[in-house]
C-alpha cells in the first residue's frame, strides 16, 4: 500500500543510492564551509597576543578583520567586519582603546594595541562550526567522499567579503538540511526510536529493502519484546542508530542545528547575511503541530491518558507496560530525601507512594501503547530513550526499588521538543 511519503517526488527513501545523493548535496556543504572557517579562524589565532604594528608588518591584509568598521568614536559601524570577527571568533581589539592610542600617538601607537580573545574554547559559534564539521566529516569518511574545497582561507585574507559568501553558503546548507524542508533528514529524524511495525507504515518500500537502508544508515534496536512470536517481536521492536554511525552524525547534526539556531549568538553572526534567521526547532514545531493537529496534548489508551507534555518512565513487564509520571517521581524523591533528614513523618511519605503504586497497579497493553503513541514519536513531538544510560536513570532506578522488588524494563519517555536539555544527560548513544 503507497503511503503519502512515496508520492514525494525524488524521496527514494529505500535508495542507498539517493543517500549518498543526499549526501554529497547536503552534507559536503556543510562540512566544506565549516572547515573553511574554522581553517580561518586557526588562521587569525595565530595573531592573538601580537601587536597591530607586527600585525600590520607581517600581513597588512588582516587589519580589516581587526579595526575594519570602528568609528571616530571607538565604536563598530553597522555590519562592521571587526565586530563579525569578533562574533564569530571572540577575536578582537578594544576598539575604544584603538582609536584614543591613535589620537595621541599616530601609527606609532599600534605597537601598544594587542590583539586579543575570549574564551575560544567554548565561543559559541565555534562550538556550532565545530560539532557540524565533525559530524559532517564522520559521514564523508564513512563513505569515502574526496572534498576539494572551493573556497580557501587564502581567498578570504585576500578579500575580506568573501566571509559573507561563505556564511551564506553556510546558512543555505544548514536550513535546506533542516527536517522542515529535507524530506531525509525527516526520514532520520523520524525513523528514531519508532517501532518498526509504524516505520514500514509510514515507509512502505522500506520493508524490501531493509537491510541495505539497516547497514547504511546503522539501524540497531533499541528495544526489543520479550515476547516468543518473531513476527510480533520484529514489528514491535523499537529502533535507533548504532553510536557514531551515518544515521547517528545525521540525527545529532539536526538536534546540534535546532540547539545552535535559538541561541542569540548564532542568530548575531547570520544577521550579516540575512535580515532575520530562522529558528529551525520553533519551524519544525510549527509544522509537526500542524500536521498532527493542534489540539492533540493527551492520549487515551484504555482508561488511561498520556499527556505529550508531561515526562513519563515506563515499565515493560512482557506485554504490558506500567505508565509512571515523572513528575510523581519527583515528588516522591523528595519526600525520601526529606524523610531521611527528618523533615518529614514516614506517613507523609506513604501518601507520596500512592499515585506510583497507582500506576503499578495499572497495565496498559504495550502493543496498543505503542501503536497510539507513535504518530508523535514519529514527528518527535515526543520521544522514547533507553533507560540504564547515566545517572540521572540509575538514581530513579534506585528509589524505584523502595517501591517495587523487581524492576522490569525502564524506557524513558518525554517531550522531545520541549524538553531537549534533557538530552544532555547522556541518554542518547
Amino acid at each position: 500500500m503507497e503511503s503519502y511519503y512515496d508520492t514525494i517526488p525524488n524521496f527514494r527513501y529505500w535508495d542507498v543510492n539517493a543517500w549518498r545523493k543526499y549526501v554529497q548535496e547536503y552534507i559536503v556543504p556543510m562540512y566544506e564551509t565549516t572547515k573553511c572557517l574554522l581553517d580561518f579562524k586557526n588562521e587569525l589565532s595565530f595573531y592573538v597576543g601580537m601587536s597591530l604594528e607586527n600585525v600590520n608588518q607581517s600581513n597588512n591584509y588582516l587589519m580589516p578583520f581587526f579595526i575594519g568598521g570602528i568609528d571616530e568614536e571607538g565604536n563598530y559601524k553597522e555590519n562592521a567586519l571587526a565586530k563579525l570577527i569578533y562574533l564569530m571568533f571572540g577575536i578582537y581589539v578594544d576598539a575604544k582603546e584603538f582609536v584614543n592610542t591613535m589620537e595621541l600617538t599616530g601609527e606609532e601607537g599600534l605597537k601598544d594595541i594587542k590583539v586579543e580573545s575570549k574564551d575560544m574554547d567554548n565561543w559559541p559559534f565555534i562550538k556550532f562550526l565545530e560539532k557540524i564539521n565533525k559530524h559532517s566529516l564522520e559521514i564523508i569518511k564513512k563513505l569515502n567522499i574526496d572534498v576539494q574545497p572551493s573556497i580557501k582561507v587564502e581567498d578570504i585574507l585576500k578579500n575580506p567579503d568573501k566571509i559573507l559568501d561563505v556564511l551564506k553558503e553556510l546558512y543555505k546548507a544548514c536550513v535546506s538540511f533542516n527536517a522542515s524542508y529535507n524530506y531525509y533528514t525527516f526520514f532520520i529524524l523520524s525513523s528514531y526510536g519508532i517501532h518498526f511495525r509504524y516505520l514500514i507504515s509510514a515507509y512502505p518500500k522500506l520493508n524490501e529493502h531493509f537491510e541495505e537502508i539497516k547497514e547504511f544508515l546503522g539501524f540497531c534496536p533499541m528495544f526489543v519484546p520479550d515476547v516468543d512470536n518473531s513476527t510480533i517481536k520484529k514489528y514491535y521492536t523499537i529502533l535507533r542508530y548504532e553510536k557514531d554511525s551515518i544515521g547517528d552524525n545525521l540525527f545529532k547534526m539536526q538536534l546540534h542545528l535546532w540547539n545552535s539556531f535559538e541561541k542569540s549568538e548564532i542568530h548575531e553572526v547570520f544577521k550579516y547575511i540575512v535580515e532575520k534567521p530562522e529558528n529551525l526547532k520553533e519551524k519544525y514545531k510549527e509544522l509537526a503541530k500542524k500536521s498532527i493537529g493542534e489540539e492533540f496534548k493527551e492520549i487515551n489508551i484504555g482508561d488511561e491518558c498520556i499527556h505529550l507534555y508531561e515526562d513519563y518512565f515506563l515499565i515493560v513487564n512482557g506485554v504490558y507496560v506500567n505508565s509512571i509520571s515523572r513528575s510523581s517521581y519527583d515528588e516522591y524523591c523528595q519526600a525520601r530525601e526529606n524523610w531521611m533528614n527528618g523533615m518529614i513523618h514516614w506517613s507523609e511519605l506513604e501518601f507520596y507512594k500512592r499515585p506510583i503504586k497507582r500506576s503499578l497497579q495499572i497495565k496498559i497493553y504495550l502493543f496498543d501503547f505503542l501503536d497510539k503513541i507513535a504518530p508523535v514519536l514519529f514527528l518527535k513531538l515526543a520521544t522514547i530513550l533507553p533507560s540504564k544510560v547515566g545517572k540521572f536513570d540509575n538514581y530513579y532506578l534506585t528509589h524505584l526499588k523502595d517501591i517495587i522488588n523487581d524492576v522490569p524494563n525502564l524506557i524513558y519517555y518525554g517531550n522531545f521538543l520541549e524538553d531537549y536539555p534533557s538530552l544532555k544527560l547522556g541518554r542518547l548513544e
